[in-house]
């Protein structure tokens, strides 16, 4: 991880998709779905004010 001047860290984070479609003639059908992993940014202060935050997992699908 590369830490600013600030004291601040970013964390990882990705990304994962998969997708299905169908072509009919003039129509189309499908779906997808993706996967995404975030790790929080920490944060340090001089104050002491210092912030772990969280991770977020969560699914997006159409």
């Amino acid at each position: 991880m590369v830490e600013s001047q600030f004291g601040d860290s970013p964390g990882y984070g990705g990304n994962l998709g998969i997708g299905l479609g169908y072509n009919a003639k003039d129509k189309r059908f499908g779906s997808s779905i993706t996967w995404t992993y975030k790790d929080a940014v920490k944060t340090n202060s001089n104050s002491g004010a210092n912030n772990d935050g969280s991770i977020e997992f969560y699914a997006t699908g159409v």
